[in-house]
């Protein structure tokens, strides 16, 4: 009954391996995935509370770039629209975006921090506009379409864990023990995603 997380699967599996091998005790009972693929597994098992079919669809970088272009045409830009193609600077966006889901900082949180800061030069400032822009419309449309990108599969168990405890309880208490290997490299929502 216990879960360890590590950063990669290779980690993963010499972990297993080193327990099989040094004849630990239960160790078939440890459940040794990377916290993604715990996340994932919380989302195959309970898709249906995420609105999420069992085959979950994770959109890869080249998915999510292809997703937010579609929604450009549709969106009133005031610094990207500026440059010419959108797949050379997508990526960074979508790097930002990423980053800020990771600290649990959704759209409306991001825009409220954003007016909260000290006046910046012009152009900064219609950056970060257009970042809140682009952020919401990226997220209404992986739900809208059914993806989830990478850091979904922690965001969203965690929101519900966070928010509604008792629907994931009998999954996440099947676990006495959490050990993160390499702890030391965690960021905020990996943080909370261990607290469950």
């Amino acid at each position: 009954r216990i879960l360890v997380m590590t950063f990669t699967n290779r980690a993963a599996q010499e972990l297993v391996e080193r327990l099989t091998a040094g004849s630990a005790p239960n160790a078939a009972q440890i459940w040794a995935g990377t916290f993604h693929s715990f996340g994932l597994e919380i989302l195959r098992k309970h898709h249906h509370l995420f609105n999420l079919t069992p085959q979950i669809k994770i959109a890869d970088l080249l998915q999510q770039v292809r997703l937010l272009a579609g929604e450009l045409p549709n969106l009133r830009l005031n610094y990207f629209f500026r440059l010419r193609n959108p797949h050379d600077w997508l990526p960074g966006v979508l790097k930002i975006i990423h980053r800020l889901k990771e600290e649990l900082i959704f759209p409306d949180q991001y825009a409220a921090i954003v007016q909260a800061l000290p006046a910046v030069e012009e152009d900064v400032a219609r950056e970060r506009g257009d970042i809140v822009t682009l952020y919401r419309a990226y997220e209404a449309a992986l739900r809208r379409d059914g993806w989830v990108d990478q850091p979904d599969l922690l965001v969203r168990p965690t929101l519900m864990a966070r928010d509604d405890r008792p629907t994931l309880a009998p999954f996440l208490e099947q676990f006495d023990h959490v050990l993160v290997d390499e702890y030391q490299d965690v960021n905020h929502v990996m943080v909370e995603f261990v607290k469950l």
